[in-house]
């Protein structure tokens, strides 16, 4: 005669024990995991997020900027970009290449939540017709408040992205200003000559 473990249940009493155990423990291991997704959704919830993009100039729908701005709901830190291939302008600046910015070479030290740094790329009508390329890979790395690495972005940027659509012309400040300058230029032109006329005469 084989004698019964006296930790295997013979009743069905024993099994309810059993099943009881199993399911509490289910139970403790679904809170655990709720817990720890719970407690991911509020860090990923609560954390910085820098992206990289081209934008229209307020100063003319095809000037375009490239803006680096916090969309995160706390401040980034140690914020830096690599940019393939390099960006350049059509007609750079002497003396400030684009890729010569502070920004770009040096990095960000913090952007607050909405904070962006805005610099002016290129005119889309003097790049149409070079060899210069028009899109480029943005990479961002930064850090959160407690230095803490965030994991890395790669942003597709490009130039032409608003080829072939309308817009409305809408006058700001900026083309007012532009009006009244070349004016002021043509007063000044005509009052010049006006001036020969006079010393002709």
């Amino acid at each position: 005669m084989i004698a019964q473990c006296a930790f295997w249940p013979s009743d069905a009493m024993g099994w309810t024990v059993i099943g009881t155990f199993l399911v509490a423990v289910a139970g403790l291991a679904f809170a655990m995991f709720q817990l720890h997704d719970a407690r991911r959704i509020r860090r990923e919830s609560n954390a910085p997020y820098v992206i990289a993009q081209f934008e229209s100039s307020e100063a003319a729908p095809d000037i375009i900027d490239l803006v680096i701005k916090n969309i995160g709901v706390t401040p980034a830190f140690a914020i830096h970009l690599t940019v393939d291939p390099p960006m350049e302008r059509a007609k750079e600046i002497p003396g400030l290449p684009f890729m010569g910015a502070k920004a770009l070479s040096d990095g960000i030290k913090m952007l607050a939540p909405n904070q962006e740094v805005r610099m002016y790329f290129d005119a889309v009508r003097e790049r149409q017709g070079t060899s210069l390329p028009n899109e480029f890979t943005v990479t961002v790395e930064a850090k959160n408040s407690r230095r803490q690495a965030l994991p890395p972005g790669a942003f597709t940027l490009d130039v032409d992205w608003g080829r072939g659509t309308t817009y409305a012309s809408v006058q700001n400040l900026h083309q007012v200003g532009k009006s009244l300058e070349r004016l002021s230029k043509s007063v000044a032109q005509i009052a010049t000559s006006m001036s020969y006329e006079r010393v002709a005469r």
